[in-house]
């Protein structure tokens, strides 16, 4: 599910394309900005782009303000099941929750991602693959590279997978069989535990299949998981926070990105830590830039267009109350304790931007 991401889809597609993907679904969660840079996947078959809103027959999601994180994740739930459904129907059969700035890593760059998965389910004859996921910083970026891809910007991780910083720890996602014909206990009923029941974080309360009760869905998950089998160390999620300026975006939208507090810049450095280097995903950096090559026809494409800037203080007047400083927020903005201005209130900061223009001289008598 995106929103405004215009500028990180293209490669995001692309990387996928490269790891096996036959096709990716993305939900459009009412963007104001155009998709378009993903045209040449969806005259290609690999994409299909759902426009929100596809939960219309829920009539009681976003009347309730206090629930309106809770109601999000109603909302990705919903998305999930109707893109499991899709999956099957077109024969897929694998399935994973991706986000944007998410790209998982196969274990060794002489195969694709796909072939990963497919060596680790026959290894281990489960049907679920937990990915373990590390958190990338923003070093040494504060706008977004122009030159440089996401796999390729940033390379700095958290030491220890599953850790957004020293204090908090995040749920590994999990790629999944849509279907085993191989396995005799992989009944009708597992194949619909597998797409009605949610299986992610911020997930809870909003199954409605009575096979996702917990005195329910232990059969049908074992099925899936199998008993007492081994397991296998699992390709890993790299998570991007990218720069400070994808910060400016995903702050319009932080309802998907935080519960209970709004997201700002304290939350996002929590959220943007570590120091391990780590520049694994590089790999396939040679690999992304040929498919966005040959898709787009543009020789050496990154991102879409002949500039790319979104930093939403370009072109802002000093004068407009709602202009950050460089430290915080604008005086048109109720500063939170976390915030900080070095500013005093009052005109001196707009008396110190004002435009300059040369003083007058004065004629001296002789």
């Amino acid at each position: 599910m995106v929103k405004n991401e215009e500028g990180f889809l293209s490669e995001w597609v692309a990387y996928y394309e490269v790891q096996g993907f036959d096709k990716v679904i993305v939900f459009d969660n009412n963007s104001t900005t155009p998709l378009s840079e993903l045209d040449p996947w969806v005259k290609a078959g690999f994409v299909e782009i759902v426009r929100s809103p596809w939960w219309t027959e829920h009539k009681w999601l976003f009347k309730n303000p206090t629930r309106k994180f809770w109601d999000m994740m109603h909302v990705k739930y919903l998305s999930e099941v109707m893109c499991k459904q899709r999956g099957v129907e077109l024969g897929m059969d694998v399935f994973a929750s991706i986000d944007i700035d998410e790209y998982v890593i196969p274990r060794m760059d002489n195969i694709t991602l796909m072939d990963d998965f497919a060596a680790l389910f026959t290894a281990t004859k489960r049907g679920i693959v937990a990915l373990e996921k590390f958190n990338y910083n923003s070093i040494p970026h504060l706008l977004e590279p122009l030159n440089l891809l996401t796999i390729e910007a940033y390379n700095t991780r958290m030491l220890h997978p599953l850790r957004m910083n020293y204090y908090s720890s995040v749920a590994p996602k999990v790629a999944m069989r849509l279907r085993q014909p191989e396995n005799p206990e992989f009944s009708n009923d597992t194949q619909k535990y597998v797409i009605n029941c949610c299986d992610f974080h911020g997930c809870k309360g909003t199954n409605n299949y009575k096979l996702c009760h917990p005195l329910n869905q232990q059969g049908e998950r074992w099925k899936l998981e199998g008993r007492h089998l081994s397991w296998e160390t699992p390709p890993r999620m790299n998570h991007y926070s990218r720069s400070l300026e994808k910060f400016l975006q995903k702050q319009q939208h932080y309802e998907t990105a935080s519960h209970g507090k709004q997201y700002d810049i304290a939350n996002f450095f929590e959220r943007s830590f570590g120091y391990f280097y780590d520049p694994v995903a590089v790999t396939w950096g040679c690999a992304v830039r040929e498919v966005l090559r040959a898709r787009t026809g543009v020789k050496d494409y990154v991102r879409p267009g002949d500039s790319w800037y979104r930093n939403p203080e370009f072109g802002r007047s000093v004068e407009d109350p709602y202009k950050r400083g460089r430290h915080g927020s604008g005086y048109g903005k109720a500063l939170g304790w976390e915030d900080m201005n070095p500013f005093p209130e009052g005109e001196t900061y707009q008396r110190a931007h004002q435009a300059y223009s040369e003083p007058k001289r004065r004629l001296r008598g002789g």
